[in-house]
């Protein structure tokens, strides 16, 4: 179980990925919601307002920091967790980074300790 979850936006334009971590956290404790599109993502999280957003970078119609901004501007305490699989990431104020390929425990990993240093 994800201590104090209680909802997680995933963006991924990568089916394969999406579902991958759908069967990760399934059984976790943790209400999840999956999108393919940033812009759906973004309207989801300003009606069901999120308690982390794992968004991968590189998507079509809006790149992964922008949606991270731009949840942020009504959502500022939002944990962010960006995640790519081309390379090294440029840090970013508040924001988690995670490269992909990742495993389960990573996944899970990554998420606790996102929470634990939130609070």
């Amino acid at each position: 179980m994800l201590p104090h979850l209680k909802r997680i936006e995933i963006v991924d334009n990568d089916t394969t990925i999406l579902q991958f971590m759908r069967r990760a956290l399934d059984g976790l404790g943790c209400n999840t919601c999956f999108h393919h599109c940033p812009v759906e993502a973004l309207e989801c999280l300003k009606s069901n307002k999120g308690d982390i957003l794992l968004t991968d970078y590189e998507m079509p119609k809006m790149e992964g920091p922008e949606l991270i901004a731009r949840a942020k501007s009504f959502l500022p305490n939002l944990i962010s967790i960006l995640m790519t699989g081309n390379g090294i990431l440029q840090p970013m104020d508040s924001v988690s980074l995670m490269s992909k390929p990742f495993s389960k425990s990573v996944l899970v990993d990554m998420l606790t300790s996102a929470l634990a240093n939130d609070r």
